[in-house]
């Protein structure tokens, strides 16, 4: 019996998964999916900037050292970005990445609030905030409170058909050996999710909404660790 093919004239005959919040679910319809870049939009960049100016009193935040570095990551001109890595994870903040482990898109969306730049920037942002109440009133600021303010569900995008060319590895090398590598698990249909749980790629292409099905994730409850029971819902 032959082993699985993994590209197909040219396309993937497996899914991709991106797991994000519905805060981006109207922008994803309009535009694909990569086809805004989360950081450039919401103007991370110049916030992070912007908050690395309060250092003396960030300074006193827990596990400073590590926010401050992502902050100086986020804040990068993306010119000279290089991939940012966490966790064992790598990626660059503002491009988009998918997978074609469901289980990694799920705990990705699950953790952050629909990206981890915004995540990581608001996570200081409002400990700054705790300190200084007065600069909620900042306009940068208090427009990137209130877009996440806003009511969200984690949701989980599954993208068909996607050509080989849209992609290259997280880490900005060549798609081949980590194709290669979802190739060989293919033949192992059981274990499949598992074992391609870190083979990722950066979308260099906006995946068009055509090819893409949208899924409220209604279980495990949102921060939780374990997929066991995770449970998804057609938007």
């Amino acid at each position: 019996m032959m082993p699985p093919k993994l590209v197909v004239d040219g396309k993937l005959s497996v899914p991709l998964f991106h797991g994000t919040s519905s805060l981006f679910y109207d922008s994803i319809l309009e535009t694909g999916l990569g086809g805004r870049n989360v950081v450039r939009h919401l103007g991370l960049r110049a916030i992070a900037q912007k908050i690395l100016t309060y250092e003396e009193q960030l300074a006193i935040v827990p596990a400073w050292a590590f926010e401050k570095r992502l902050l100086l990551e986020i804040a990068q001109d993306p010119s000279s970005q290089t991939p940012a890595v966490h966790g064992g994870f790598s990626f660059r903040y503002g491009s988009t990445c998918v997978t074609p482990s469901k289980q990694t898109a799920a705990r990705y969306a699950l953790l952050n609030r629909g990206s981890e730049a915004l995540a990581g920037t608001l996570r200081v942002l409002e400990a700054l905030l705790d300190q200084l109440p007065k600069l909620t009133v900042d306009e940068q600021f208090s427009k990137v409170l209130a877009f996440s303010s806003r009511s969200r569900i984690p949701i989980l995008i599954e993208a068909h058909d996607v050509p080989e060319m849209f992609l290259r590895a997280e880490q900005g090398g060549p798609r081949g050996p980590v194709l290669e590598f979802i190739e060989s698990a293919l033949s192992d249909p059981e274990d499949y999710d598992t074992t391609v749980l870190q083979a990722n790629f950066e979308l260099l292409r906006p995946i068009p909404a055509s090819q893409l099905q949208f899924y409220k994730i209604v279980s495990p409850q949102s921060g939780h660790d374990s997929l066991e029971d995770l449970g998804l819902k057609s938007l």
